[in-house]
């Protein structure tokens, strides 16, 4: 039994040998960089959330300003229709934290350093983030015990301009501590806080600190597994590399892969070799890289007239 690189096809013949510390190696580099694409794709489901949800309040706005539908249905349906997505984004967001703690036990072990660095992260964002704190207990409430939005408020107010007035439509989607005191298990110094705020709350500031606060974890994520990321693709890109050069007749490296070749000349274990997945974990990376000042950021329909 050896080691060696190979197209994993019919009819190729070409084999390149290598040790089993290389294979080993090859085998790690693989299995860490999906760790790494895991991790990234579980932050798009948190980012894609959210998108969908504020895209719910756009929507929604733009239907009252339109339809001026006031009706008890039509009501309780954007109402509900919030609360689906809101409970979507904390589910996604609960999936986030603890995935990425799974995954750093997969690439790093369980009693690492590493892991204990990135969940002491993790807490020092739950101390100083109100936000934080009150969608954690938030997640837990909807999985046990009820909706988060106990009312919407439709909101129309003139906005004086240059050209004229303007009516903005806009829409106020409201937790009720009071509602939140009925569950007994709800956190008490997450509840205090919230009745020190307000009969009514409106959820959305909450909600863009929180995803701004994850945003801040995951570039923790990123620093921490930035060296190693590097040092993985060179692995692979090295194998890659060392095919090419070695075979350069192939019509492609497509099937491509690390393998044992067992004393019968048959493969078996292979690690496929392909930048595909390299490649989209970098284009996950790229597209979710500025949510750290989302807390202070919104979207308007309102025509901005030129300056004079």
């Amino acid at each position: 039994m050896n080691y060696g690189l190979t197209r994993y096809v019919l009819g190729s013949p070409a084999f390149i040998d290598i040790s089993e510390k290389e294979y080993v190696d090859i085998k790690s580099a693989k299995a860490n960089l999906l760790e790494a694409l895991f991790i990234e794709q579980k932050f798009d489901a948190v980012v894609e959330n959210y998108l969908e949800l504020e895209m719910c309040f756009l929507e929604i706005s733009a239907n009252h300003m339109v339809l001026r539908n006031l009706s008890y249905t039509r009501f309780h349906n954007e109402k509900n229709l919030v609360n689906r997505r809101l409970i979507n984004l904390l589910s996604a967001s609960r999936l986030y934290l603890d995935h990425t703690k799974h995954h750093f036990h997969n690439i790093f072990g369980k009693d690492s350093e590493t892991v204990r660095k990135i969940e002491e992260f993790k807490n020092q964002q739950y101390d100083q983030c109100f936000a934080y704190r009150v969608m954690e207990a938030l997640r837990n409430y909807v999985q046990h015990r009820g909706f988060p939005i106990g009312s919407v408020i439709f909101n129309m107010r003139s906005v004086e301009l240059k050209s004229g007035n303007r009516i903005l439509f806009s829409l106020t989607p409201n937790m009720h501590p009071e509602d939140l005191e009925e569950d007994i298990k709800f956190k008490k110094s997450v509840l205090k806080e919230l009745k020190s705020s307000g009969d009514k709350i409106d959820i959305k500031p909450l909600i863009r600190d929180y995803i701004a606060s994850l945003g801040s974890v995951h570039e923790n994520i990123r620093a921490i597994l930035k060296e190693e990321v590097q040092y993985w693709t060179k692995i692979i890109l090295t194998a890659m590399d060392q095919f090419k050069k070695r075979y350069p007749k192939e019509p492609s490296i497509v099937g491509l892969a690390a393998v044992v070749r067992n004393d019968d000349r048959t493969y078996s274990q292979p690690v496929h070799l392909f930048e595909d997945f390299m490649e989209y974990r970098q284009q996950l990376e790229t597209k979710n890289s500025s949510l750290k000042t989302l807390g202070k950021r919104y979207v308007s329909s309102e025509v901005v007239e030129p300056n004079s």
